[in-house]
């Protein structure tokens, strides 16, 4: 969509059949005819992890996330220079849309007060346009519109905020440009800003919130199986260990790399549980490397869970080399802790953190969070496609830590029972275990054997393959190479990143 300069005719229809509005400068679609701003919006976006669907601006690239935290879409247009961030505030404590004035609401902010402050925090030169709640169908929205100056050029900001429930409402913060002079009288009226307001408007009237009940429900049926599965895992994990497994890593039936897998059952730190270490080398395009070490610990006895991890990533293009260290570690402990109802008596409680940290030459980075009892250590989850039974379509839930993300997803898993397959271009029969990271995440396909080897895997959204093979295979395809047991646990890199 061309908000500025596109649209001549629209914005000059649109300024000849305003009104008049006096000193008000709130930036409004006139009487426009609806269905000029609905022309303008694009292709319907639909998430049902997100719970919400809509039609943006047309003319812009989506930028989405994995369906889970506060972001849900960016759509940017960079000709034009606007963008368009929607996303979710979940907040702890019950909130309101404007402050309240009731008896007992202690006048506490509501949450268009509080975005408006933060926008004169950021800019205190920043003009206010409109503060106000609306309705859109059945929603109550708040909504915040100013006028600001920034990198010498004037651009308008419009918020809605759509509330869902008392904790939770869906941001829309819409950013265009302005072609309004810095001397305008203060009642001038700017086509830009009013094409952009009638826009936003029209998108706002395609806002739905999607029930997600049946996705809870899902959810909670695919808990009650993990928990089930989980009691019996450490006696699976002990039996799925292999000492050796090589893979060739292809895309569309070129090799473009391997993966060298080692497992064992051992110690860490006086702790016993078992090994998955890694090694993998792939060629993601020409001039490039990426060399990736890892190794993974995790004790048998998931009542205390403790894990570590260790993951070197060494990418090198053009003779450039980038390092990238991550530390990871999770442990349950008890530890004595007043409750939320105020009581003051210490009782003893156990809490289940994560810690991860990543170390580049740009810096480092620490994360830490609270984990729910479906967590996933990083080496049972390197191993869950040959540890989850196939005798049965049945689907699983786990909470993962995604490195690329910095964060703990929702992870699917999805069983179904041996069936005719082709899988690297030969029929066969296997049980195929549908991988995804978030509801609405790009399935990777793993293959199990009748005999219960694993085969391999397919990314269809990638169209990366991963094909079990021997090391002789290996070293043929990829003279040279040193494939072996990568030990960096207790020895990670300090200053390579650095």
């Amino acid at each position: 969509m061309r908000l500025v300069p596109g649209i001549v005719a629209l914005c000059a229809a649109v300024v000849a059949a305003a009104p008049a509005r006096g000193s008000d400068t709130r930036p409004v679609a006139g009487a426009a005819r609806e269905e000029d701003f609905a022309s303008l919006l694009g292709e319907p976006f639909s998430s049902r992890a997100a719970g919400l669907s809509f039609r943006p601006p047309a003319g812009a690239t989506p930028s989405r996330r994995l369906g889970y935290g506060a972001d849900i879409v960016t759509y940017t247009n960079a000709e034009d220079k606007w963008q368009l961030r929607v996303s979710r505030m979940f907040l702890e404590k019950p909130a309101r849309l404007l402050a309240g004035e009731s008896p007992g609401s202690g006048g506490n902010d509501g949450i268009v007060d509080q975005a408006v402050r933060q926008i004169l925090l950021q800019n205190a030169a920043a003009e206010i346009l409109r503060k106000d709640v609306i309705n859109v169908g059945p929603h109550d929205v708040g909504l915040v519109i100013c006028r600001f100056v920034q990198g010498g050029r004037t651009w308008l900001r419009q918020q809605a905020f759509f509330q869902a429930n008392n904790r939770l409402f869906y941001v829309f913060d819409f950013t265009t440009p302005s072609t309004r002079a810095a001397d305008s009288p203060p009642d001038a009226e700017d086509a830009a800003e009013r094409l952009a307001a009638g826009v936003f408007r029209a998108m706002l009237d395609t806002v739905r919130l999607l029930d997600q009940r049946p996705i809870l429900a899902d959810n909670d049926e695919r808990l009650y199986r993990t928990r089930t599965l989980m009691v019996n895992l450490p006696r699976r994990i002990q039996s799925a260990v292999l000492p050796e497994q090589c893979f060739r890593v292809l895309r569309e039936g070129k090799d473009i790399g391997w993966m060298y897998v080692c497992e064992e059952v051992g110690e860490h730190q006086g702790k016993g549980g078992f090994f998955v270490a890694t090694l993998s080398h792939g060629l993601p395009e020409p001039g490039t490397t990426v060399d990736v070490a890892c190794e993974m610990f995790c004790m048998l006895d998931l009542k205390k869970a403790d894990e570590a991890w260790v993951t070197v990533t060494v990418a090198e293009k053009e003779g450039r080399k980038q390092v990238v260290t991550e530390i990871g570690q999770s442990a349950k402990r008890v530890k004595p802790m007043r409750d939320e109802t105020g009581d003051r008596e210490l009782r003893l409680r156990e809490v289940y953190n994560l810690s991860v940290t990543q170390t580049s030459k740009a810096g480092s980075k620490s994360v830490t969070r609270d984990l729910p009892p479906y967590y996933l250590p990083q080496a049972i989850g390197a191993m869950l496609p040959r540890l989850v039974p196939t005798s049965e379509a049945k689907g699983y839930l786990f909470m993962w830590w995604v490195s690329a993300e910095q964060e703990i997803i929702y992870r699917y898993i999805d069983v179904e029972p041996e069936k005719n397959v082709t899988f690297n271009g030969r029929q066969m029969r296997a049980a195929v275990v549908t991988d995804r990271i978030g509801l609405e995440g790009d399935p990777t396909f793993h293959y199990i054997s009748p005999e219960g080897r694993y085969l391999g895997s397919h990314c269809p959204a990638t169209g990366i393959t991963m094909v079990a093979c021997d090391m002789q295979t290996l070293t043929r395809l990829w003279p040279g190479a040193v494939i072996a047991r990568p030990h960096v646990l207790n020895n990670p890199p300090r200053d390579e990143g650095r």
